[in-house]
């Protein structure tokens, strides 16, 4: 395989389905899902085996959290699992284009002097739709990134290696643990 889905899950029935079947979808299938059950109580845990039927059992890791550890540490737990040379993140109530991975790993392969690669998103209610746009250029994005994060965490793809010798998510931040990643590795 050449790349990872992360994805930690934390009481996600409502948006689970439409997470994956984006997943299902994707023009470049080459990927193994690494799915983070964190100590869910409605039905996450039994729609992950489900969904790991229609994947198949060799692409669909599903770790099951004995007790809730949060996002930060279960992203954690399933990098130190990942072998293949880059890791797209996602998050239980987000989804993606079919031509998502396709692209942003073109890119990668095409440039080998990038580490992460981000798109643009839209922010999605049930009143209204908003385009949200980040910085392109490798340039843009160091000008921007203090007084912004540059990347949403569900549209990153990055190399696996790159964010492992980083020391992988900061466990002491609970929230932004993405943003404090990208901070560190703006030397590299």
């Amino acid at each position: 395989m050449k790349c990872a889905v992360l994805i930690s899950l934390y009481n996600a029935e409502i948006t689970l389905d439409k997470t994956f079947e984006s997943l299902k979808t994707q023009t470049f299938q080459d990927f193994r899902i690494i799915a983070i059950n964190d100590c869910s109580s409605d039905k996450t845990l039994e729609l992950l085996y489900k969904w790991r039927l229609d994947f198949n059992d060799e692409r669909f890791l599903i770790i099951d959290n004995e007790q809730n550890i949060g996002l930060t540490k279960s992203l954690n737990k399933g990098l130190v699992l990942i072998t293949e040379p880059y890791t797209a993140r996602l998050d239980a109530d987000d989804y993606w284009e079919p031509t998502k991975l396709e692209k942003q790993i073109a890119y990668l392969e095409k440039y080998a002097q990038y580490g992460i690669v981000g798109t643009w998103y839209k922010n999605l209610t049930s009143k209204s739709e908003k385009k949200v746009t980040t910085p392109v250029t490798d340039t843009e994005i160091k000008g921007s990134i203090f007084k912004r994060n540059p990347f949403a965490h569900s549209s990153v793809l990055f190399r696996t290696a790159l964010i492992i010798e980083s020391g992988s998510y900061d466990e002491t931040l609970r929230f932004g643990q993405d943003y404090e990643l990208w901070l560190r590795l703006l030397p590299k």
